[in-house]
């Protein structure tokens, strides 16, 4: 991942967990890569921060003391929806939001689509896998051809110049 930095250095996180530890520990990390953190502890608090500030993304554990995760991206995205019909621009309509939670099973994961969130994510988590969903989830795309015939294409972020496939056409980043 540590090529990649430059694609993360400069993003705003809004990072939502009753656990101080886990919002230390995914400030810490983030940290390293230049992305900014603002930590909240509650749906009440994130949405505070959101009416100041609007960051790259949001990732919030689903199970939160004052109302539940779901409830919270759906009044983020309806924030950032109402405030672009509002302008009569599209300004950052669609926020990308993780749940990243212990709640893991098939049915949490296709709950917190349902509600609102880009990506599901297991507690515990592979950090450099989380990295990859960052990035995913925050880097403008574009498609890139792959194999010798042209036809086939893959998703690859504007900062990587150097896709390579396989035998099997995989993208390699």
């Amino acid at each position: 991942m540590a090529k990649f930095s430059s694609l993360l250095k400069g993003l705003q996180i809004l990072v939502v967990d009753a656990h101080a530890d886990s919002r230390r520990l995914l400030s810490m990390f983030f940290d390293l890569y230049d992305i900014t953190t603002v930590e909240a502890a509650s749906a009440e608090e994130a949405l505070n921060i959101v009416n100041q500030m609007s960051p790259d993304l949001l990732i919030s554990e689903v199970r939160l003391p004052d109302e539940t995760g779901y409830s919270l991206v759906q009044k983020v995205k309806e924030r950032f929806s109402t405030e672009s019909k509002t302008r009569g621009v599209a300004c950052h309509a669609e926020i990308p939001a993780i749940a990243l939670t212990c709640h893991a099973s098939k049915g949490d994961r296709e709950e917190a689509i349902a509600a609102g969130f880009s990506r599901h994510v297991a507690k515990p988590c592979n950090l450099d896998e989380l990295l990859g969903v960052i990035i995913e989830l925050t880097q403008p795309y574009h498609r890139v051809p792959l194999g010798s015939s042209g036809t086939s294409y893959a998703l690859c972020c504007e900062g990587c110049s150097s896709l390579k496939t396989d035998s099997g056409d995989t993208p390699h980043f």
